[in-house]
């Protein structure tokens, strides 16, 4: 199989040259998505608008994101156009999710590890510390991270996302050797390369992160998972994507994790996590 085409979440980029380096090789039949970038004169915060056929998003800081069905493009207008490397990550994750999604596809909000079986997706809501275990797991027990903010799953499989972390600059950071990473996002993130992965690697569980005043570790029954996964889904039941796909997820094993916040809870979820899919 030629692998001849650069991209993320198996979809061939075009037009974010100057982001080459946090993408991968791609069999040269993805499908393509091409990124194009307008000024607006000011911001725009109207309400976004979603359906089976265009979508119109609002984005942070008054940015927007334009797409049609079938069109192969994502059109993002800011006040001030952010870098390439911006647009790949993370703004470039809503634009694939909806490819995908209409496509036929299934796309969760989350990121994804690897093991020795299989890929593992990590689910949290926002501000639930997902990037910073991703980090922990990808450095301290070098475990490959697959994707950050979004879990694409095409047959089964998941679809690797850009090959780097944002992180927050906090303390919990301070045991963590992130060598060579860079100062992202008007200084607001530390950005740790990753290493390549494989294009798609199988799915064979999922993790759910949640703050608690102690650490422990829970295996939903198997009714009870599929309401885990729902709240994760990106844009609700907006959009078609592929539900029998969900029911393939919620029939995996999946772990409850929860944990105090700050870098005792950190430490503790990871080493736990580590040892438990071990």
């Amino acid at each position: 199989m030629s692998q001849s085409a650069w991209g993320v979440y198996g979809l061939k980029i075009v037009g974010l040259a100057g982001a080459e380096e946090w993408m991968q090789a791609l069999p040269h039949r993805s499908p393509p998505l091409r990124v194009e970038t307008a000024r607006d004169a000011a911001p725009n915060f109207e309400r976004s608008a979603l359906d089976g056929t265009a979508a119109d998003l609002r984005l942070v800081g008054g940015g927007r994101l334009r797409m049609r069905r079938g069109d192969e493009r994502a059109v993002f207008s800011f006040p001030e156009l952010p870098p390439d490397e911006d647009l790949l990550h993370p703004y470039l994750a809503p634009a694939a999710a909806l490819a995908h999604l209409w496509a036929g596809r299934e796309a969760l909000h989350g990121g994804a590890f690897a093991t020795s079986g299989g890929a593992v997706a990590v689910l949290a809501e926002k501000g639930g510390g997902k990037s910073t275990t991703l980090a922990w797991l990808a450095v301290q027990h070098r475990l490959p991270v697959l994707s950050d903010d979004l879990v694409v799953l095409r047959c089964g499989a998941v679809l690797s996302g850009p090959r780097c972390l944002d992180l927050r600059r906090t303390r919990m950071l301070n045991d963590l050797d992130l060598g060579t990473a860079r100062v992202v996002r008007r200084s607001e993130r530390l950005r740790l390369s990753l290493l390549p992965t494989p294009s798609e690697t199988p799915l064979i569980g999922s993790v759910v992160l949640r703050w608690g005043p102690r650490t422990r570790l829970d295996e939903p029954a198997p009714a009870a998972r599929l309401p885990e996964l729902l709240p994760h889904r990106m844009y609700g039941d907006r959009l078609g994507g592929d539900p029998p796909a969900l029911l393939q997820v919620a029939a995996l094993p999946m772990l409850i994790v929860t944990r105090p916040r700050g870098e005792e809870g950190l430490r503790e979820a990871a080493l736990a996590l580590s040892d438990y899919l071990h």
